[in-house]
């Protein structure tokens, strides 16, 4: 049996999964993000296409993705092949731009610490210098 941990994404939020569940493989790992994608998709599908649930294994490396757009068996199964296509690509393009929102986020996060930590160096430099000065 190999450890499994879900990440559900909405899109405006990671929810980690830190305990994790065992399963004998990868399939059986998918076919459980399926039955949990599909009950929490229920009665708004809508909503919910572009969230996702990553796989990771027990060293925390992913396995795959679940959008679950692709899961939408109410929804959308009166659309033709490519119409429903069309839906998992805009689902999934949207889902890869919640993505790059956050990844800015985090970056603009990072650059505030690194300019503070800058202030603060340059703060000290002239403490120092002024000191110097003095003596």
């Amino acid at each position: 049996m190999s450890l499994f941990y879900f990440i559900l994404k909405t899109g405006q939020e990671k929810i980690p999964d830190r305990e994790g569940l065992e399963f004998p493989d990868q399939e059986t790992a998918r076919a459980h993000a399926e039955i949990v994608a599909r009950e929490l998709m229920r009665n708004r599908e809508l909503k919910t296409r572009t969230w996702r649930i990553e796989v990771r294994d027990e060293d925390l490396q992913p396995c795959f993705e679940l959008l679950f757009a692709a899961e939408d068996n109410t929804t959308i199964t009166h659309l033709s092949n490519e119409q429903r296509h069309t839906v998992e690509m805009v689902s999934a393009s949207t889902a890869r731009l919640f993505d790059a929102f956050d990844q800015v986020k985090t970056s603009i996060s990072d650059v505030r610490e690194t300019l503070a930590r800058a202030d603060n160096l340059m703060r000290q430099l002239r403490a120092q210098q002024s000191l110097r000065g003095r003596s």
